[in-house]
């Protein structure tokens, strides 16, 4: 049914347990556990996770459904990674100011 060239890759493909990123606060918990995991399976290299459809797979797998964005289709993993770490992550100065508006 799929156009899968290796039947025997596909079992090797996991989706860890790692809590989906869907906001905000989940953030540093998600990037801490994507890094380890990529890291761990030798996908992961510098501040950045390493190209693959593997790596795509595993960052796609890992978020809510209202996070993905159509364009992530054609981006590479890297540019996904930090397309998110634009939207999510939060700065230093963002919490000191978050604090004071109500």
């Amino acid at each position: 049914m799929g156009d899968c060239a290796d039947a025997k890759l596909v079992s090797r493909v996991t989706v860890p347990p790692i809590p989906k990123l869907g906001d905000m606060h989940m953030y540093w918990v998600w990037r801490m556990l994507i890094k380890s995991y990529l890291d761990a399976i030798g996908l992961w290299s510098g501040n950045h996770p390493k190209e693959s459809a593997h790596t795509k797979f595993v960052l796609l797998s890992t978020l809510e459904i209202w996070v993905v964005r159509r364009e992530y289709d054609e981006m590479s993993s890297r540019s996904i990674f930090e397309d998110l770490e634009e939207r999510y992550a939060i700065t230093n100065n963002d919490k000191r100011d978050s604090m004071y508006n109500f």
